[in-house]
């Protein structure tokens, strides 16, 4: 049977296709995941899913077949015309994925409460308080499930100036392909995997390899790129299976310098393990450190939706 096309999909979250169009769509959803969590994604854009799950995307559970449906606002139904028109035209493909590709991982933390099917603290402390997840004295905070790659990683992150001391700003580290478990005496790293380091202190990025022996693949010059601290910061990792690239801009900055990546390498090989870890800097010399991090997104990583 062949799939509905995407101008049916539209028409079908829209409640605006035909019996026959409709009876296509449910037919062509049975067992068929990709095409239920495109559909899932549609209805919550045009809203005509109450109460999605916050963070999970569970096709199966939630893209039951529907019959045709009015849809509740204007503005909603305009933003699906337009996708419409985006899929009728030249722009269709580019427009269409950008719309309805799913994220693999979806955390915005707006609960102030951790899902334990989709987190693990392995070492304390992590607090989720006014909508995001506050990391402690190299509090950890690691994705339960695996995620091989390629992938597109996006989250806010903004670290606290605890000691008004330069030598001790924070650090984030963002280890990808590791088993997620830290060394149980300082400095508490990961034991495995790929870093991807924020550096609040020296104002720079690394890319190094966790274990022993510990490598040191590629950095930034010191200073080049000021963090300050109480400024949430847009940052993105991508990993297309054989170059690992880091981009940080302030949130909310629009212009061609969030599409440059701030560090860019090659990495042969990868971890044992495929979770992602968050943790920050230890508590070192009586000084402790705390960063923020909000609005983490996963998704496969598509190199036509690159900056």
């Amino acid at each position: 049977m062949n799939e509905p096309t995407n101008r049916e999909l539209a028409h079908y979250v829209l409640g605006t296709t035909s019996t026959n169009g409709a009876e296509h769509v449910k037919t062509a959803l049975v067992g068929n995941e990709e095409l239920a969590a495109k559909i899932s994604f549609l209805q919550e854009f045009t809203g005509t899913v109450s109460d999605p799950t916050p963070g999970l995307v569970t096709p199966s559970k939630k893209c039951v077949p529907i019959s045709p449906h009015p849809v509740r606002s204007w503005t909603r139904r305009a933003a699906i015309f337009f996708l419409i028109f985006l899929v009728g035209g030249g722009l269709a493909a580019a427009g269409w994925k950008l719309i309805v590709t799913p994220p693999l991982f979806k955390e915005n933390f707006n609960r102030n409460w951790v899902d334990i099917r989709m987190w693990e603290t392995p070492r304390r402390s992590v607090f989720f308080e006014d909508g995001h997840a506050r990391l402690f004295d190299c509090g950890y905070l690691v994705t339960r499930q695996e995620y091989a790659g390629p992938y597109d990683i996006r989250f806010r992150w903004k670290w606290i100036d605890l000691t008004g001391d330069v030598h001790y700003r924070d650090e984030l580290i963002v280890a990808i392909h590791t088993q997620g478990v830290p060394l149980s005496q300082h400095s508490f790293e990961a034991t495995d995997g790929i870093a991807v380091r924020l550096n609040a202190t020296s104002g720079n990025f690394r890319i190094d390899r966790l274990g022993t022996p510990y490598t040191l693949i590629r950095s930034t010059p010191p200073s080049s790129f000021p963090l300050a601290a109480d400024q949430w910061y847009d940052v993105r990792i991508t990993d297309d299976g054989e170059t690992v690239s880091l981009y940080v801009t302030e949130h909310g900055r629009d212009d061609a310098s969030k599409d440059r990546p701030v560090l860019q390498v090659k990495v042969d090989g990868r971890g044992p393990g495929h979770h992602i870890a968050f943790y920050n800097r230890e508590r070192i010399a009586a000084a402790s450190h705390e960063s923020w991090i909000d609005d983490v997104e996963i998704y496969r990583f598509d190199p036509q939706n690159m900056p």
